[in-house]
């Protein structure tokens, strides 16, 4: 199942509450393969798009009725914004740098690449942020207490329970909370902090777990079958992953990044007596060390692999690292001022180049609901040009709606052949589909670029030689129309 697939439980979780069905609902909710948190989070916009689809006869999941979804991301990632300021801000002790790191972030395509999709990584990053935040600050300032540990321990299940890709940080809080900077708490007292978080993460665990067996599954049993999903892509490009996502997807800023990321490794280096009086460089050190031992069980023993996804959490601290170093450079504040310009100026035309082009791509699923909502399901056929694609045009349609006149001429056809409207999971065969036939005697109505020739996307799942593929066949997606009745050989 498709990660954004998964937001129809949601629909199916509040249709359950309406009828009074607790197992149906924990079935649901429990159904999403270790991701209830999101599940019920996603409750809220699909409130809203129920709303909407009912008040203006809207399916529930076309892409016109996406919008509460879409303000509900928005939300989100404006909170990621605030929490990224603040926790730059204190690491950093300077707000300039933590306003540029903040600019860089959101000037990165993988900040808003998901904003657009039913997704969970944004807001489980929100939640595990926060808390990591909180725990730092609280920590920082003395005032943590065993009560507070148990309470940022239930925090942290709940961010991972939105989304297990970002475990990392459930063990940097922890971390975190032992560590304890500027006091002296005795080992004791550390251990009891930790035991506390301990607990707060495993009581809402244990409580999951019971839940889920009202619904005839298991919690604890799907989670520890996630590690056998993450091995869609390439093994041996690991150790790399994240520069070539860097230089690839994200531009000339995220060549800087790759510029400023190995000038901080050095900086690292060569400070690593500093490291336990540094925040920027103790987190740093326990995530680069959380890359390297994920990426040395998928680059030895082939258990996971790297998406775009899963290198989302570590872009705020990318930026923060990257920033800090105009803090400890020999320069003078003229100089740093001069290079913070520039390199805003770099990524906001870098953000607006990449956005630009972002925009000329298309998603099958967006074109599938066009079509059906002027023809009606029956009219639209659609063929995957390539081996191995799976259709995108919707089946469970509520009727033929009406259309807007900027799409009047699509309605003098009787039918519309659709060409690669799909999803491909893999792109390894590029053999032609045997069904696939030129559509003569057709009309081409329109041509479009799909979504996974944007180089971001190509990193969600696809391998070296299968991105290599994408890229020399350049697929488009086709609407063909028929005035008559649609071809069958």
């Amino acid at each position: 199942m498709q990660d954004e697939r998964r937001y129809e439980k949601s629909g199916v979780a509040l249709e359950c509450i309406s009828k009074g069905d607790a197992k149906g609902f924990f079935n649901a909710v429990f159904s999403t393969k270790g991701r209830p948190g999101e599940t019920i989070i996603k409750c809220i916009p699909h409130t809203l798009q129920f709303y909407t689809a009912n008040k203006f006869n809207l399916n529930v999941y076309e892409s016109r009725n996406a919008y509460p979804l879409f303000v509900f991301n928005f939300i989100v990632f404006c909170l990621i914004l605030l929490v990224h300021y603040r926790f730059s801000h204190w690491v950093l002790k300077n707000e300039y740098l933590a306003l540029l790191s903040v600019l860089i972030y959101s000037c990165l395509t993988n900040s808003y690449l998901y904003l657009r999709h039913a997704l969970p990584y944004d807001t489980s990053l929100l939640i595990l942020y926060y808390t990591m935040y909180k725990a730092l600050q609280l920590a920082d300032s003395d005032s943590l207490s065993i009560k507070k540990c148990f309470i940022i321990g239930l925090s942290a299940f709940i961010g991972y329970s939105v989304y297990p890709g970002y475990f990392p940080l459930v063990f940097l809080i922890g971390i975190l909370l032992f560590y304890q900077f500027n006091n002296n708490f005795s080992l004791y007292y550390r251990i009891k902090a930790i035991a506390s978080y301990v607990g707060g993460f495993g009581s809402l665990l244990i409580l999951f777990e019971l839940l889920s067996r009202i619904g005839d599954s298991s919690f604890v049993f799907a989670s520890k079958g996630l590690s056998t999903t993450i091995v869609q892509g390439s093994f041996q490009e690991c150790f790399s992953f994240l520069y070539k996502y860097l230089w690839e997807a994200e531009g000339n800023g995220g060549k800087i990044l790759v510029f400023g990321l190995s000038i901080f490794l050095i900086h690292l280096l060569f400070n690593l007596k500093k490291i336990f009086f540094d925040k920027v460089l103790f987190v740093s050190l326990l995530l680069i060390l959380a890359y390297l031992s994920y990426a040395s069980l998928g680059y030895f023993f082939h258990r996971f692999v790297f998406y775009g996804r899963l290198i989302h959490m570590y872009y705020p601290f990318i930026c923060i690292a990257c920033v800090s170093l105009l803090n400890t450079s020999f320069l003078t504040e003229k100089y740093k001022n001069a290079i913070a310009i520039c390199i805003s100026f770099i990524f906001v035309f870098s953000f607006f180049k990449i956005f630009i082009q972002y925009k000329t791509y298309s998603y099958p699923r967006d074109i599938g609901w066009k079509y059906v909502n002027i023809y009606g399901k029956n009219a639209v056929h659609n063929i995957c040009e390539y081996n191995g694609g799976v259709s995108q045009v919707p089946a469970r349609v509520l009727t033929k709606k009406s259309i807007s006149p900027t799409e009047k001429i699509y309605d003098s056809f009787y039918f519309v052949a659709l060409v690669n409207c799909c999803y491909h999971n893999t792109f390894f065969d590029i053999e032609k589909n045997k069904r696939f036939y030129l559509k003569t005697g057709g009309v081409l109505i329109e041509s479009l670029r799909p979504y996974y020739l944007f180089k971001p996307y190509q990193y969600e799942g696809y391998g070296i030689e299968e991105r290599r593929n994408i890229d020399s066949l350049q697929p488009l997606i086709k609407a063909y129309g028929y005035i008559f009745q649609l071809p069958t050989k």
